[in-house]
């Protein structure tokens, strides 16, 4: 690991579970698939919010530089691997490979 590395990500946590933004049902759809291929599963809050839960061994680390929000890999067991973003506002939204979601999705959802 380079020095360079080591100053752009924090301490490697573990993690259990958060509250992310939901995303539109066809998108929501695949996530839970997602989760569910990776060990972990998702859990409906309300309408606006959802709650992830993540397998055992999965870890957390914060990414820098802060910029307007902070950003963190979180890492599941089996080495895949996800952003979560947490804004000035205290939003939560989690972030996801576009090569996970099939081709339709990437191509109605990517800017």
């Amino acid at each position: 690991m380079s020095e360079t590395y080591k100053r752009l990500v924090g301490q490697s946590e573990p993690i259990t579970s958060l509250s992310a933004l939901k995303y539109e049902p066809e998108l929501m759809d695949v996530i839970c698939k997602l989760f569910l291929e990776h060990g972990g599963t998702i859990e409906d809050l309300d309408g606006t919010s959802f709650l992830a839960y993540f397998p055992a061994g999965t870890t957390r680390v914060e990414l820098y530089p802060r910029l307007h929000s902070m950003r963190y890999e979180i890492t599941f067991p089996d080495g895949f691997a996800i952003q979560e973003v947490v804004t000035r506002d205290g939003l939560e939204g989690l972030q996801f490979p576009i090569s996970s979601f099939p081709l339709e999705l990437q191509q109605r959802y990517s800017y």
